[in-house]
């Protein structure tokens, strides 16, 4: 399984309606901030924080 990183996949731009994108960057750069030694990868084609396990994903959906 190829894992490519959240900016690499153009995640935000392509799978968060645009309404939710300012949420979702603000999310990441939490994520950056209070856990700055979780990993930020793309995997089954959302973004996942993660070290040795999944700490906390991002998951869009049509509702959400």
């Amino acid at each position: 399984m190829k894992i490519n990183t959240v900016d690499e996949f153009e995640f935000v731009k392509t799978k968060v309606l645009p309404q939710y994108q300012e949420i979702v960057k603000m999310l990441r750069e939490l994520m950056k901030e209070c856990a700055p030694n979780e990993k930020e990868v793309i995997s089954y084609r959302i973004p996942f924080y993660k070290e040795n396990k999944m700490f906390a994903v991002i998951s869009p959906t049509e509702k959400d």
